[in-house]
């Protein structure tokens, strides 16, 4: 995957989808797969983390924020991959701030790292401080975030 990032363009698909994988293995050890959320308007930014980490985790993409809290509810998640810009408001960070402030009342141990071109240090602070693992500003390079969710998930 050498040079692949995760950038600010892309297609948006204001759906959820679900990508399973059929190993049950996370790094080279047999136990069940860790489950991974990623939540990005950009349907190629979700299916190059997918297919980044298709060896180690379960991968739920989301598109926007009701296909991403509806996925919090229902499904158990270990990582949340978030973008701020999301449908109907990319032009704001409110959707991805929503869906980082429903996280932190519902399930405040959940690791989140941002993912997104916001580049408003205001922003980044008040997500930092609020429990955010991480933010990384795009383009971020693939081999960088994989490292980021192996190091935060463990495997």
């Amino acid at each position: 995957m050498g040079g692949s990032v995760i950038g600010p363009g892309g297609l948006g698909i204001p759906r959820a989808m679900e990508t399973r994988h059929d190993q049950d293995r996370c790094g080279g050890q047999d136990r069940h797969p860790r489950t991974l959320l990623v939540v990005d308007d950009q349907a190629s930014a979700r299916h190059l983390v997918a297919h980044a980490l298709r060896h180690c985790c379960r991968v739920l993409e989301a598109g926007d924020r009701r296909s991403a809290i509806e996925l919090l509810v229902r499904e158990p998640v270990d990582l949340v991959l978030l973008d701020l810009h999301l449908p109907p408001a990319p032009a704001s960070p409110s959707e991805g701030l929503s869906v980082h402030r429903f996280i932190r009342e519902h399930e405040p141990g959940l690791p989140v790292v941002v993912v997104s071109g916001n580049e408003d240090p205001a922003v980044r602070q008040a997500l930092l401080g609020s429990g955010a693992r991480a933010f990384l500003a795009k383009p971020v390079a693939a081999e960088k975030l994989v490292a980021i969710v192996q190091q935060l998930l463990g495997c």
